[in-house]
C-alpha cells in the first residue's frame, strides 16, 4: 500500500514538474507581450 501510494505520488510529481516546464516555456513567450503592454499602459 505504501509502495503503491508512493509510486502514485512520484507519478503526480512528475506530471506536475512537466506541467511547470510547459507553463514556464509558455510564460517565456508570454513575457514580451506582457512587458510591451505594461509599458504601453
Amino acid at each position: 500500500m505504501t509502495f503503491s501510494s508512493g509510486g502514485a505520488l512520484v507519478k503526480k510529481d512528475a506530471r506536475l514538474a512537466l506541467g511547470m516546464k510547459i507553463r514556464l516555456r509558455d510564460a517565456r513567450f508570454d513575457v514580451v507581450p506582457r512587458v510591451m503592454w505594461f509599458y504601453d499602459a
